[in-house]
């Protein structure tokens, strides 16, 4: 059966079925056997309430937070480059690079966000999916990704896209959340060993930081910037 928004909400119900131990382990098998409308519907409940709260465009709060995962005090290390967010929510998280070729939003929730009035921002959003994003190869030339991988259920495939659609000696920048225990929306636990092994191998690294206790949430994360070897 196919999961639709329509019936998605009498299926959320199992989960007062459910002992509340069980309640993670359920909803990340559940996304990981084919049935990610669960875990993208809890995603853009998230992305509702925010914006109903009025906490919406951040365009400072961006460009500051990827500059410090980049080690960057100019925004204009992007000039004339085509430039991704692979992950990138629907607050307009490359709209402070103006200096950029073209600014791509990559999301599984693309097709969605046009409630939250994505068509007034200044960079363009592709509706990818965890196994595929539909961009040409070696077309990217600096790629950020904030906080996603550990959303992703399909890792080893979202990874081989990563070094697909960058060019060689290409850009990534990333935060990547490490042992944390797989809930719902966030099914991977991703290691520094994990993440060597699927993508950063892949990557000369330009730095590459470990941060305790990122905003309260992850015990640790990784920042990393390196270049496609």
């Amino acid at each position: 059966m196919r999961i639709t928004e329509g019936n998605i909400r009498p299926l959320r119900g199992l989960k007062i079925l459910l002992p509340t131990g069980l309640r993670p382990f359920t909803k990340s098998l559940l996304a990981k056997i084919g049935i990610p409308q669960f875990k993208y519907s809890e995603e853009l409940d998230y992305w509702r309430q925010r914006f109903k709260n009025g906490q919406w465009i951040l365009e400072d709060y961006y460009q500051a937070r990827l500059l410090e995962i980049a080690g960057e005090t100019d925004k204009n290390f992007v000039a004339d480059k085509v430039v991704a967010d692979f992950g990138c929510g629907p607050r307009g998280s490359l709209c402070w690079a103006t200096e950029a070729r073209s600014r791509i939003g990559l999301d599984v929730l693309g097709i969605k966000y046009s409630e939250f009035d994505i068509a007034d921002q200044n960079m363009i959003y592709v509706v990818c999916s965890e196994r595929e994003i539909p961009l040409p190869t070696k077309y990217v030339d600096v790629l950020f990704t904030m906080n996603s991988l550990d959303h992703a259920s399909h890792l080893k495939a979202i990874c081989k896209e990563f070094l697909r659609i960058l060019k060689p000696g290409g850009i990534l920048i990333g935060s990547f959340n490490l042992h944390e225990q797989g809930t719902f929306s966030e099914p991977q636990t991703l290691t520094e060993a994990k993440l060597d092994r699927l993508l950063l191998h892949a990557f000369a690294p330009v730095r590459r930081k470990l941060i305790k206790n990122q905003w309260g949430a992850a015990a640790e994360a990784l920042w990393f910037r390196g270049v496609k070897l």
